[in-house]
């Protein structure tokens, strides 16, 4: 039995690695851990209405709670481990990793490229670049995403 960790947004992308393990049946054979962090980035209006450091820290799980509400419905039925951090999110990932065991980290890519990505930067380059354990990235079908806005072209036999 192998540990996964899953970081989960609550977007799509994130999900789809749950969604393909499910599908193929790894899921149940092995330890699954879900995780969701919960960035502080200052400023930011919401943080302000919180008068103190615990109702900014019980903001902050419910909205990780939140995001983790999807994943926690994809794995209905099955054992998991879930767990909301705050901090950054790939410092979180990894410490996380380390101290559970992890064995594989599931990714889901939100196909950000171009200027976006650098500026921004991606939680999930930096976790294929800095992770010491294995990391898997998974992309929605372009299809099912409808946003690919070139063709696909199916070669018949001849």
């Amino acid at each position: 039995m192998k540990k996964i960790l899953i970081p989960v947004d609550g977007s799509k992308d994130s999900l789809e690695g749950i969604r393909l393990f499910k599908e193929l049946g790894i899921c149940g054979s092995n330890e699954i851990h879900i995780l969701n962090v919960q960035n502080i980035m200052v400023p930011y209006e919401d943080y302000f209405a919180s008068t103190s450091k615990q109702e900014l820290y019980d903001y902050l799980g419910g909205k990780g709670n939140e995001a983790l509400a999807e994943a926690k419905k994809l794995l209905a039925g099955q054992e998991y481990h879930e767990k909301v951090a705050i901090g950054d999110p790939v410092t979180e990932i990894m410490s996380y990793a380390k101290r559970n065991n992890i064995d594989l980290i599931v990714v889901g890519s939100h196909g950000k490229s171009g200027l976006g990505a650098v500026l921004l930067g991606s939680v999930t380059s930096k976790l294929l670049s800095y992770s010491e354990v294995p990391v898997l990235v998974t992309r929605l079908n372009m299809r099912e995403k409808n946003d690919f806005k070139g063709i696909h072209l199916n070669r018949s036999a001849d």
